[in-house]
Order: structure tokens, then C-alpha cells, then sequence
């Protein structure tokens, strides 16, 4: 169990989950705005291009049941800093593909990071903060995930008034490096590992129920 006495590492560890969570939510939207400019320039049908965001959406579906079980096999530490790496990845080759089918892996590498942060930042903001204020750090939470996908195409919308789409993967660059450096130096571990097995029938179970509920 983490030591809430901690109080610069709880505020550190905190703004890090809420940043790296609003991130790659605020991602999952970023190219609703984009999709028609998209459509013409990687010359593919309106049903194709949808798939930047319905793969995005199954690939986070099946990566959150899953966290369950690493949560307890690796350290928070390595976990977020793995899951923002393969974000980080995901959007730099994003930002210079010129074919839709590599374009698409980038998103769902991209879906990795965020099925893995979603878990990781509600699980951690509770093993991290007292009894008496796990409402506020709920909340929080709560916070980023609704605000996150809100903002998505507001702030797309205006970036590309400006620029090409290429930019909103762009923009999200430095913002990702800082996660991945804070989560180096300010992150300790926050829960036990009890190196659980893998249910994978339930994880199967649960991810088709996610995809279900969303269609």
C-alpha cells in the first residue's frame, strides 16, 4: 500500500495521472473535425475513415479489462510509463503516415496507451489518497474523462483553420514527453503486486459487453 504521508509525490503522482488520462481521452476525439479533410487526402470512403475512430474505440475496450490483471503484475510506475510510451509512438508515426493502413495502426497503438491510463488513473488516484478524499480524487477523474473527449474537437476545430490534420498528433508531442519524464523521476509505486492469472474468458466477456453497450 502506497504512503499517503507523501504529500509532494500524492500531488505529483495526481496532476501526472490527470494530465496523461485528459491526454488520451482528448485524443480519442482530436479527429472527429478532421475526418472529411482525411477522407480526400488518403483517398478512402466516408465508411473506411471512420475506422481512425471506431478501432480506436475496440482497441481501448479490450486493453481496460486487461489493465485489471497488469495492474498487479507490474509496477504503476512502469505501467504508465509504458502506456504513455506506446501513446507517444503511436503519435509520432501518426503524424507523418500517408497511407491509411499505417495510419490506422498508429491510432490503435495510440488506443493502447489510453485503455491503459483510463485504469491506471482512477486505480492509483485511490491507492494514493486517504479514505476521507477519495470523492475529491474521483471527481477528478471523473473531470478528465468527461472534459477530455469535450475538448477534442473544439480544439481541433481551431487548429486546423491554421493547419493541416497532420498537426493535432503534432501538437500532442511535447505534452506526452512531459508524462513520460514526470512519470521517470515522480512516480513511485503505488499498488502491491500479487502477480494474479489472467482470466481471460472474463476479459473477452467484458470487452465484447464495452463494444456492445457502445453500439
Amino acid at each position: 500500500m502506497y504512503d499517503i504521508k507523501k504529500k509532494k509525490s500524492v500531488n505529483a503522482m495526481m496532476a501526472l495521472l490527470l494530465f496523461g488520462g485528459f491526454l488520451s481521452l482528448f485524443n480519442e476525439t482530436i479527429l472527429n473535425v478532421a475526418l472529411s479533410n482525411m477522407m480526400n487526402e488518403l483517398k478512402v470512403s466516408a465508411t473506411t475513415i471512420q475506422w481512425l475512430s471506431t478501432g480506436y474505440v475496440l482497441v481501448v475496450a479490450i486493453m481496460v479489462p486487461a489493465t485489471a490483471f497488469l495492474l498487479h503484475t507490474y509496477t504503476t510506475k512502469k505501467l504508465y510509463v509504458g502506456a504513455m510510451s506506446f501513446f507517444l509512438i503511436g503519435t509520432i508515426f501518426a503524424s507523418i503516415s500517408h497511407v491509411f493502413s499505417i495510419l490506422l495502426l498508429c491510432r490503435m497503438i495510440q488506443a493502447i496507451g489510453t485503455g491503459l491510463l483510463v485504469p491506471i488513473m482512477v486505480n492509483t488516484a485511490l491507492c494514493i489518497n486517504p479514505p476521507e478524499k477519495h470523492g475529491f480524487a474521483m471527481s477528478l477523474c471523473t473531470g478528465a474523462i468527461l472534459i477530455g473527449p469535450s475538448l477534442g474537437p473544439i480544439v481541433s476545430g481551431m487548429v486546423l483553420q491554421f493547419f493541416i490534420w497532420r498537426a493535432l498528433f503534432v501538437l500532442l508531442i511535447p505534452f506526452v514527453l512531459i508524462c513520460i519524464v514526470g512519470g521517470m523521476f515522480f512516480w513511485d509505486t503505488a499498488m502491491e503486486i500479487t502477480k494474479n492469472k489472467i482470466d481471460l474468458i472474463s476479459m473477452l466477456l467484458s470487452s465484447i459487453g464495452n463494444e456492445y453497450k457502445k453500439i
